[in-house]
């Protein structure tokens, strides 16, 4: 496996792990606000990673094969939207809060994050695992 996919598979864990604090912390407001701060942070610097390690690698493999550039192309639409709506609640919510608008705007973010991070480790990275491996 790859450098870049082991990288973005251990991220995915540590995100994983946050997101269940999240949901199932709180009882412990403490524990809450760390783990959403550090979870905050690693998300964009893991999205960061993506654009700047993973996407260029994905492009070159890509180039010349339809079906790959179709596959890369919904990937990379896809991202941007989960990009901008992560962004986008981190700065509407610089802390958890209280109230049912947080608690459902997390709701989706964690939901999103979680089928993104399955697609990704379980289809997506095995997709292209190989030729990363030829190219990088």
């Amino acid at each position: 496996m790859s450098s870049i996919i082991k990288e973005l598979i251990a991220e995915h864990k540590i995100i994983l792990k946050h997101v269940d604090i999240l949901k199932n912390g709180v009882d412990n407001p403490e524990l809450i606000k760390n783990s959403y701060s550090q979870l905050k942070e690693l998300l964009i610097a893991h999205l960061q990673k993506e654009d700047n390690k993973l996407y260029p690698l994905l492009k070159k493999i890509a180039q010349g094969d339809p079906n790959r550039s179709r596959l890369l192309a919904k990937y990379i639409k896809e991202i941007i939207t989960i990009s901008d709506e992560v962004i986008n609640f981190f700065s509407l919510y610089k802390e958890p809060e209280a109230g049912i608008n947080f608690t459902s705007d997390l709701g989706a973010i964690i939901g999103k994050l979680s089928v993104r991070i399955s697609f990704e480790n379980n289809i997506f990275f095995k997709e292209f695992e190989k030729d990363i491996e030829a190219v990088n």
